[in-house]
């Protein structure tokens, strides 16, 4: 074990040391460029830099405000007839002051501050990629077969490359080098300049990945279809290893166990450890593999290593391809009817020296007792890369963040700004800030990782006056209308609701933030990214939009009625307990989307633990009333909640339909004000 330390030490140093020598090389450009990136950073290309971490250093710190949009709703919150379609791997980059991005088979360019569009580029084949920016250039991969290097300024054609076959994956722009895999098999490397050509690799099978650069190491790294990892050596193009670490084949003819591809994933680099993450995409059996699925890290690692084939995630040491560890994360991805598409890959960051990956995992503890499943077992959790960083754990091992509720087949795109760590999901863009880590949390579900909440981006924006039933419930697989759970009228300049947000079309409620359409549906979907350029968050949306904020009170944005978001926000805060209405609980499902005093007595209290304590004026889960508490407010009151039974209570709160069945109303109860004692008659 000393010597496997003390060879990690050994390259974390010699990273360090290839990192000044390169900075030496040329010292001008490189504190030329240093500074540029302090004053104006920017995303450059797919995954934020050549290592695809996907995460952008700088500190940013809401409130926020929105700026602009564009490809997104029309003056009225509604779809538009014209919307641009957008492929899934296509994030927005940045440079030069502008956003760029590609949307049916154009390449826009915006400006940054106002969102107004600068110049287009269209007639260069089908674009399915993201480009990639440096000094002044723009650089994009086409199915025509060319690579293109347009003027940033104006979007003229400077240079065209003929690469023989289709480019369908994100260029690589790494040491004045534009990397690209092609259909035909080739890694092409040329030189940035005038597109000279440097080398060019021939897997002999198709490549399936945008490939992925190591500054300390020399080293790019690409999938190919048939599922072997490439390490090609970045000076001179020649192999230095090949590895197919995955113990199942190639396949898409049916969703068998034996299904898998690379396609829609890519290589994730952990520079400071050496190593390299690789996800397949595997079969919607999985999902249902271990159920319930293991609680400890341990106990999920042994089971991966005893079952080789449900392993999704690999860790492979640049400098070998060989095993560097086993991650205890299991697979799943947002699909449904027994197809997964592939799911998140990691983002790696910097955080007080050390590199950690954060990655949405599986773990049992997250399971309410008597109903959890396959689906129902995922969360979001932080990965340490070494034996080092928290005591206890092991290279692979994950800690829980506190986040919000994640379905294991509804994990989608992760990305990470700062502190911010957002969640693309097909319904709403989570966010949130991780705001204590220390070694003493994240062992367990009731005791994550630490975070705040961020301004969340909800696709579609419910509004329903008067509590009419105007939402119709289109998904999960339902039919009719209901009630908003929260109500904000359309305001075009905020596209805010401080109230909280809940979805048109799904019925489910999130924290305040920000829509993208009011009472309308997205047209079109595309994976959902958000990243960070100067001074604004820019997200690409479920529909391929853009939207961007800068920090800033968020304006004009209360609701049209005085409720309250479901969950987490304290529900005391809108007006005094005596102003609200007081009913029975058989009246609640009158009074959805209201904040009411509902009296009675407690007859019934279920234990659905780690989640939440269940309790009901008549009996848990029959249709009336829930009133909930979930482990993380449980120890703020000061008895036992037990004791209330066949206790006569006032609670206070707003009252929603119960996620995620929507058969019965309910109030969360977290601060132990909104439970009162009453006096028997």
């Amino acid at each position: 074990m000393n010597d496997l330390k003390q060879a990690g030490f050994s390259r974390i140093w010699l990273y360090g040391l290839v990192v000044i020598l390169l900075a030496s090389l040329h010292p001008l450009r490189a504190g030329e460029t240093a500074q540029a990136a302090a004053d104006d950073p920017e995303w450059t290309q797919f995954g934020h830099d050549p290592a695809r971490s996907n995460h952008a250093p700088q500190t940013m710190s809401g409130p926020w405000q929105f700026a602009w949009d564009w490809n997104s709703a029309d003056e009225n919150g509604k779809t538009q007839p014209d919307h641009l379609t957008v492929p899934d791997l296509v994030q927005p980059v940045s440079g030069g002051g502008r956003v760029y991005m590609i949307g049916g088979d154009i390449v826009h360019a915006l400006d940054r501050d106002s969102g107004a569009l600068l110049w287009t580029v269209e007639d260069i084949g089908t674009l399915s990629s993201t480009p990639a920016y440096a000094d002044e250039f723009l650089y994009v991969g086409s199915q025509d077969g060319n690579l293109y290097q347009l003027n940033a300024a104006d979007g003229t054609v400077a240079e065209t490359y003929s690469a023989g076959s289709p480019i369908t994956d994100s260029v690589l722009m790494a040491e004045a080098k534009i990397i690209f895999a092609t259909a035909g098999g080739s890694l092409v490397a040329l030189e940035a300049g005038g597109l000279d050509e440097a080398w060019v690799y021939e897997a002999d099978v198709p490549l399936a990945t945008a490939p992925a650069y190591s500054p300390s190491r020399g080293l790019v790294v690409v999938v190919a279809q048939d599922l072997y990892v490439h390490a090609v050596d970045f000076a001179s193009g020649e192999q230095r290893w090949h590895v197919k670490p995955t113990v199942r084949d190639y396949s898409t003819a049916d969703y068998s166990a034996d299904y898998s591809v690379a396609e829609s994933g890519w290589p994730v680099i952990a520079e400071q450890h050496g190593v390299v993450f690789v996800r397949y995409r595997l079969d919607w059996d999985t999902l249902w593999h271990w159920s319930p699925y293991p609680t400890t890290n341990a106990e999920i690692r042994a089971n991966l290593m005893a079952d080789p084939r449900q392993q999704v995630l690999f860790a492979l040491d640049l400098e070998s391809g060989e095993t560097a560890f086993i991650p205890a994360v299991g697979n799943g991805g947002a699909g449904d009817g027994g197809y997964l598409p592939m799911g998140p890959l990691p983002v790696i960051r910097m955080v007080d020296g050390q590199e950690v990956a954060y990655i949405i995992w599986r773990n049992g503890q997250t399971c309410a007792a008597g109903w959890c499943d396959g689906r129902e077992d995922a969360t979001m959790g932080e990965m340490v890369l070494d034996d080092e960083i928290v005591p206890g754990y092991v290279a692979g091992d994950v800690r829980f963040i506190e986040f919000d509720d994640i379905q294991t087949d509804e994990m989608m795109t992760l990305t990470m700004v700062g502190d911010l760590l957002f969640h693309g999901h097909w319904l709403i863009n989570a966010a949130r800030t991780i705001s204590d880590r220390s070694p003493a949390r994240g062992e367990t579900f009731t005791n994550p990782i630490q975070t705040t909440q961020g301004h969340y981006l909800i696709w579609r924006q419910c509004h329903c006056p008067a509590g009419d039933d105007c939402n119709p419930v289109i998904y999960p697989g339902g039919s009719g209308t209901t009630p908003c759970g929260m109500n904000c009228p359309f305001n075009a300049s905020t596209r805010a609701c401080s109230g909280g947000l809940f979805s048109y079309g799904d019925q489910r409620g999130y924290p305040p933030g920000f829509y993208q359409y009011h009472n309308d549906a997205d047209v079109a979907l595309s994976l959902p990214f958000t990243i960070a350029s100067g001074n604004k968050l820019i997200v690409k949306t479920f529909d391929g939009g853009l939207m961007a904020f800068t920090a800033g009170r968020m304006q004009g944005s209360a609701p049209a009625e005085p409720v309250l978001a479901s969950q987490p926000v304290t529900p005391l805060v809108a007006q005094p307990v005596s102003l609200l209405p007081t009913i029975d609980p058989a009246q609640a499902d009158a009074y959805l989307s209201n904040v009411v005093r509902v009296c009675g007595t407690i007859r019934s209290i279920e234990d659905y633990r780690p989640k939440a304590l269940y309790m009901s004026f008549t009996q848990v889960h029959d249709g009336e009333l829930l009133v909930r508490v979930f482990e993380k407010d449980i120890g703020r009151f000061g008895y036992d909640l037990y004791d209330l039974l066949e206790q006569d209570v006032c609670v206070t709160g707003f009252v929603r339909l119960y996620y995620p069945e929507f058969n019965a109303p309910e109030i969360i109860v977290e601060d132990p004000r909104q439970i009162a004692l009453e006096a028997r008659s």
